[in-house]
Protein backbone atom coordinates (compact mmCIF):
# COMPACT_ATOMS: atom_id res chain seq x y z
CA UNK A 1 0.00 0.00 0.00
CA UNK A 2 1.28 3.45 -0.77
CA UNK A 3 -0.07 6.96 -1.05
CA UNK A 4 2.21 9.17 -3.09
CA UNK A 5 0.76 12.67 -3.23
CA UNK A 6 -2.47 12.43 -5.17
CA UNK A 7 -1.98 8.79 -6.20
CA UNK A 8 -2.82 5.59 -4.34
CA UNK A 9 -1.49 2.09 -5.12
CA UNK A 10 -2.70 -1.14 -3.53
CA UNK A 11 -2.39 -4.82 -4.28
CA UNK A 12 -4.14 -7.91 -2.96
CA UNK A 13 -3.51 -11.59 -3.60
CA UNK A 14 -6.67 -13.65 -4.02
CA UNK A 15 -6.60 -17.45 -4.21
CA UNK A 16 -8.93 -17.60 -7.23
CA UNK A 17 -8.33 -17.57 -10.98
CA UNK A 18 -8.32 -14.29 -12.93
CA UNK A 19 -11.66 -15.02 -14.62
CA UNK A 20 -13.41 -15.38 -11.26
CA UNK A 21 -11.75 -12.28 -9.80
CA UNK A 22 -12.52 -10.20 -12.90
CA UNK A 23 -16.16 -11.37 -12.78
CA UNK A 24 -16.35 -10.15 -9.19
CA UNK A 25 -15.48 -6.63 -10.44
CA UNK A 26 -17.92 -6.66 -13.37
CA UNK A 27 -20.98 -8.76 -12.48
CA UNK A 28 -23.74 -7.16 -10.44
CA UNK A 29 -24.43 -10.19 -8.22
CA UNK A 30 -20.81 -10.19 -7.07
CA UNK A 31 -20.54 -6.40 -6.73
CA UNK A 32 -23.54 -6.25 -4.39
CA UNK A 33 -21.75 -8.62 -2.02
CA UNK A 34 -18.34 -6.98 -1.67
CA UNK A 35 -17.91 -3.54 -3.29
CA UNK A 36 -17.78 -1.46 -0.09
CA UNK A 37 -15.59 -1.02 2.97
CA UNK A 38 -15.82 -3.83 5.54
CA UNK A 39 -18.33 -2.11 7.84
CA UNK A 40 -20.76 -1.22 5.04
CA UNK A 41 -23.25 -2.86 2.67
CA UNK A 42 -24.29 -2.29 -0.96
CA UNK A 43 -28.07 -1.72 -1.08
CA UNK A 44 -28.03 -0.55 -4.71
CA UNK A 45 -25.82 -1.13 -7.75
CA UNK A 46 -26.15 -0.65 -11.51
CA UNK A 47 -23.32 -1.83 -13.73
CA UNK A 48 -22.96 -1.81 -17.52
CA UNK A 49 -19.53 -3.45 -17.56
CA UNK A 50 -18.14 -2.74 -21.02
CA UNK A 51 -16.09 -0.06 -22.74
CA UNK A 52 -17.89 3.28 -22.25
CA UNK A 53 -20.44 1.57 -19.99
CA UNK A 54 -21.40 3.28 -16.75
CA UNK A 55 -21.81 2.15 -13.17
CA UNK A 56 -23.44 3.51 -10.02
CA UNK A 57 -22.96 1.90 -6.61
CA UNK A 58 -24.50 2.96 -3.30
CA UNK A 59 -22.77 2.03 -0.05
CA UNK A 60 -24.53 2.21 3.32
CA UNK A 61 -23.02 2.39 6.79
CA UNK A 62 -24.43 1.25 10.15
CA UNK A 63 -26.01 4.71 10.70
CA UNK A 64 -28.02 4.23 7.46
CA UNK A 65 -26.01 6.98 5.75
CA UNK A 66 -25.53 6.31 2.05
CA UNK A 67 -22.68 7.22 -0.27
CA UNK A 68 -23.02 6.77 -4.02
CA UNK A 69 -20.13 6.48 -6.44
CA UNK A 70 -20.49 6.60 -10.22
CA UNK A 71 -18.30 6.45 -13.27
CA UNK A 72 -17.60 5.21 -16.75
CA UNK A 73 -15.36 2.42 -18.02
CA UNK A 74 -12.53 3.99 -20.04
CA UNK A 75 -10.71 0.72 -20.74
CA UNK A 76 -12.12 -2.81 -20.54
CA UNK A 77 -9.85 -5.79 -21.22
CA UNK A 78 -11.56 -8.98 -19.97
CA UNK A 79 -9.64 -10.79 -17.24
CA UNK A 80 -6.73 -8.33 -17.52
CA UNK A 81 -7.57 -4.67 -16.90
CA UNK A 82 -10.29 -2.20 -15.97
CA UNK A 83 -9.92 1.58 -16.08
CA UNK A 84 -12.86 3.66 -14.88
CA UNK A 85 -13.65 7.13 -13.67
CA UNK A 86 -14.68 7.47 -10.02
CA UNK A 87 -16.85 10.23 -8.59
CA UNK A 88 -19.13 10.72 -5.60
CA UNK A 89 -22.65 12.08 -5.83
CA UNK A 90 -23.06 15.32 -3.94
CA UNK A 91 -21.69 18.84 -4.08
CA UNK A 92 -18.08 17.79 -4.80
CA UNK A 93 -18.27 16.20 -8.26
CA UNK A 94 -14.49 15.84 -8.67
CA UNK A 95 -13.78 12.71 -10.73
CA UNK A 96 -10.71 10.57 -10.22
CA UNK A 97 -9.41 7.57 -12.17
CA UNK A 98 -9.12 3.93 -11.05
CA UNK A 99 -7.03 1.29 -12.83
CA UNK A 100 -7.36 -2.35 -11.77
CA UNK A 101 -5.04 -4.96 -13.24
CA UNK A 102 -5.25 -8.74 -12.79
CA UNK A 103 -2.14 -10.96 -12.86
CA UNK A 104 -1.70 -14.72 -12.47
CA UNK A 105 0.35 -15.46 -9.36
CA UNK A 106 0.99 -18.61 -7.31
CA UNK A 107 -2.21 -20.36 -8.40
CA UNK A 108 -4.32 -17.26 -7.80
CA UNK A 109 -4.64 -13.63 -8.87
CA UNK A 110 -2.73 -10.54 -7.87
CA UNK A 111 -5.06 -7.53 -8.05
CA UNK A 112 -3.19 -4.24 -8.49
CA UNK A 113 -5.26 -1.11 -7.98
CA UNK A 114 -4.07 2.41 -8.81
CA UNK A 115 -6.32 5.36 -7.98
CA UNK A 116 -5.17 8.75 -9.31
CA UNK A 117 -6.24 12.37 -9.83
CA UNK A 118 -7.16 13.12 -6.22
CA UNK A 119 -7.54 16.79 -5.38
CA UNK A 120 -5.18 16.44 -2.40
CA UNK A 121 -3.28 13.98 -0.21
CA UNK A 122 -6.12 13.85 2.34
CA UNK A 123 -8.51 12.51 -0.30
CA UNK A 124 -6.01 9.85 -1.32
CA UNK A 125 -5.48 8.76 2.29
CA UNK A 126 -9.24 8.59 2.90
CA UNK A 127 -9.73 6.43 -0.18
CA UNK A 128 -6.85 4.16 0.88
CA UNK A 129 -8.86 3.13 3.95
CA UNK A 130 -11.95 2.50 1.83
CA UNK A 131 -10.14 0.47 -0.82
CA UNK A 132 -8.34 -1.66 1.79
CA UNK A 133 -11.77 -2.54 3.22
CA UNK A 134 -13.18 -3.25 -0.24
CA UNK A 135 -10.30 -5.55 -1.14
CA UNK A 136 -10.66 -7.36 2.20
CA UNK A 137 -14.36 -7.86 1.39
CA UNK A 138 -13.45 -9.12 -2.09
CA UNK A 139 -11.04 -11.66 -0.60
CA UNK A 140 -13.69 -12.86 1.89
CA UNK A 141 -16.35 -13.02 -0.84
CA UNK A 142 -14.23 -15.10 -3.20
CA UNK A 143 -12.99 -17.33 -0.39
CA UNK A 144 -16.51 -18.32 0.69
Amino acid sequence: MAVNGTELRLSKFIKANREKVFAAWTEIDHIRKWFCPVSMTVPFAEVDARLNGRYKITMQNSKDETFTTYGEYQEFVPNEKLVFTWGWEGPDRHETLVTVEFFDKDGGTEVQLTHTRFADVGQAEHHEEGWVGCLDNLLAHLSS
